[in-house]
């Protein structure tokens, strides 16, 4: 039975390898490429929807192994190693990658909960008091306590407002009193914002910390959304602080325009004569759809108040100066998916998404059997404030073979994080050294995952990998290309006029000429000088005449000739055949005839063709050499399969 078993498996593992060798279409060299892999790619470079130019599989064929070539003497010349390369694929793998680094269940979750949350708005009253990220812990206590004892006041009774003058560090708290008015969701930091929807009016938090400070917050009213409006405005305005006079100055504006409305003049054209808000004004005092939060509160509160459309309001004082304000239009909040499209683009800028890219993390480090050994303890006590001047180093923790973590079965040492902090340190503000390190030993964990997810991806996804590699063949032809062909045409001046000097009949079936006539010699020896200028001044065929100004010079004729169209030109047709026009020439003396004829075909006019006809030249010498070099096998058996695929 053993002898069986082991014939069984012997047989089958010689039909995996016969089907394996099946599968490959293409030898080049020691590179084997698939049957899949050539499908995929002419697939989907053959299709309608990319190109006219539909090619069959044998006409393919030839520019795939061309193609193919070119990358496997790319790899042979080790371009895939160099670090610019390597740095452009990477950003490239990135980008692709990130469809792979997210959570669409829990993406959806956090929407729906900042909808639901954008249909309430809630009008909040709030105590601030600074502690910056870089505080030390003596300080951060310091501004906990004091807005902690204020919040014990509030609660025991004293008036918020009042509270919060003596308190608050708010730059408007002696104006508001601390009076938010409403506030919605996606307005405030997430763990404020957490609080409010979940609390009741008239309740005051304990302390929330966010990273520049201590925030209270007491719940004064709740309310459904008010939608939004479109509305406009005529401003008569005043700068804050402004005298007496020109305040009156202001009403009295105010009180003409507001007549001039009840005599029948149009808002819109009262709004762009003297409205001084000169952006609006010029739409007619149009100024959008806005919801709550927007406007400054005295504006908001009269603007929402209007009911119908087309109300006009009596005149409101805000700190900008008096407004008439105009409903043009009014809407409810909407439903989900009117407005999923800008939730999704403000959740994912917001601070809560970090919740999904823990997620996503949380995942990869189970992927990856992450596991924690030593951490980072031993490093809160070996750096110190030098690695905010750039300078850190410490032989101890660079040379320390402690485990840090595990992933994927690679052991990451404190030597290796010791290095990552030296590679990363510079100058900048100092923080306390345990949040830096802290931060940075974040940053360095995210990224090793990162890596391992991207690699995890490259190996075992197919869709991933195919388009991974594209990206990395595409990148590699462009690199060896640009090398020996297209930057090699252009900085290889000589080649290139050789080239031209080998192949001139081919650029002149058409001549474009300048044709003037002399009387003398020295009336010719003007007409030289004043052409060589115009090639670099770029004379018109008129202005060379008014340079010359001499009688007997003078334009014949100028224009685009064929062979045989003009006798002149014939002249210059010939010269060309002989070889006896350099490349550099300009112009063309027929003495016999007293004529001089400016060349508008010459080189210069044509060096971007020549330039295009001597880098295919180029590729074609260099393709083969390619082909001598490597042996091109191709497995006709699986051809045929392929022929019959993509029928």
């Amino acid at each position: 039975m053993k002898k069986i078993a082991l014939s069984i498996l012997a047989l089958f593992l010689i039909s995996l390898a016969s089907f394996a060798q099946n599968t490959t279409l293409i030898t080049i060299g020691d590179k084997k490429i698939s049957k899949n892999e050539f499908v995929k790619i002419y697939t989907k470079n053959n299709s309608k929807e990319i190109s006219n130019d539909i090619k069959t599989v044998d006409e393919y064929l030839e520019l795939f192994i061309n193609f193919k070539l070119k990358v496997v003497e790319a790899e042979a010349m080790g371009l895939d190693t160099v670090k610019s390369y390597v740095t452009e694929l990477d950003k490239y793998v990135s980008q692709l990658a990130k469809p792979y680094f997210t959570n669409p269940e829990l993406q959806e979750q956090l929407y729906k909960e900042a909808y639901e949350r954008l249909t309430q708005e809630n009008r909040i009253s709030y105590i601030f008091v600074q502690s910056r990220a870089d505080a030390t812990p003596e300080d951060t206590l310091k501004a906990y306590n004091k807005i902690n004892d204020a919040r014990k006041r509030i609660v025991k009774g004293e008036e918020f407002s009042l509270v919060a003058k003596e308190v608050s560090e708010s730059r408007t708290v002696k104006k508001d009193g601390g009076d938010a008015w409403y506030v919605s969701a996606l307005q405030s930091p997430y763990n404020i914002e957490n609080y409010i929807y979940n609390a009741k009016v008239g309740d005051v938090s304990k302390p929330l910390k966010i990273p520049s400070g201590y925030f209270v917050v007491k719940i004064t009213d709740k309310r459904p959304a008010t939608g939004q409006i479109n509305a406009s405005h005529i401003m008569s305005s005043y700068k804050k602080g402004s005298s007496q006079a020109d305040s009156l100055k202001a009403i009295k504006k105010l009180e003409e325009i507001q007549q001039k409305l009840k005599d029948g003049d149009k808002f819109e054209e009262v709004a762009k004569k003297y409205s001084d808000d000169k952006g609006s004004g010029a739409k007619g005092g149009e100024l959008g759809w806005f919801g709550t939060g927007k406007m400054v509160r005295e504006f908001e509160t009269v603007a929402f108040s209007l009911q119908n459309i087309g109300d006009v309001s009596e005149p409101v004082q805000s700190m900008y100066g008096w407004h008439i304000i105009k409903l043009n239009d009014k809407k409810g909040f909407g439903t989900y998916e009117e407005k999923k499209e800008g939730i999704v683009k403000r959740v994912e800028k917001d601070e809560r998404f970090k919740i999904v890219e823990k997620s996503v993390y949380n995942k990869i480090k189970k992927d990856g059997k992450f596991k924690t050994k030593n951490g980072i303890r031993n490093f809160y006590s070996n750096v110190d404030s030098t690695i905010f001047l750039g300078t850190w180093k410490s032989e101890t923790l660079q040379n320390s073979k402690k485990v840090m973590f595990i992933l994927d079965g690679t052991k990451y040492r404190e030597g290796d994080f010791a290095n990552y902090l030296i590679s990363k340190q510079k100058k900048g503000r100092k923080i306390e050294i345990s949040k830096h390190i802290d931060n940075e030993y974040q940053i360095y964990i995210t990224e090793l995952l990162t890596e391992f997810k991207i690699k995890h991806l490259s190996e075992n996804d197919g869709e991933f990998k195919y388009i991974r590699n594209e990206y990395h063949d595409g990148l590699l032809l462009f690199e060896i290309t640009d090398q020996i062909v297209w930057s090699k045409a252009v900085k290889d001046t000589t080649g290139l006029k050789n080239f031209y000097g080998k192949n001139k009949n081919k650029y002149y079936e058409k001549l474009n000429l300048e044709i003037y006539s002399y009387d003398n010699d020295a009336t010719l020896e003007k007409a030289k000088k004043v052409l060589t200028e115009k090639a670099n001044k770029n004379y018109s065929d008129l202005t060379v005449v008014e340079k010359v100004n001499i009688v007997g010079f003078n334009l014949v004729k100028s224009s685009v000739f064929k062979k045989g169209d003009d006798n002149t030109a014939d002249f210059v047709f010939k010269k060309y055949e002989k070889n006896e026009i350099t490349n550099e020439q300009l112009f063309v003396v027929d003495k016999q005839n007293n004529q001089i004829i400016y060349l508008n075909s010459n080189f210069r006019y044509v060096k971007g063709l020549v330039t295009a006809d001597y880098q295919t030249e180029l590729e074609n010498i260099w393709l083969k050499e390619l082909k001598k070099k490597y042996k091109v096998e191709v497995n006709k058996k699986v051809l045929e399969q392929v022929k019959q695929e993509v029928k």
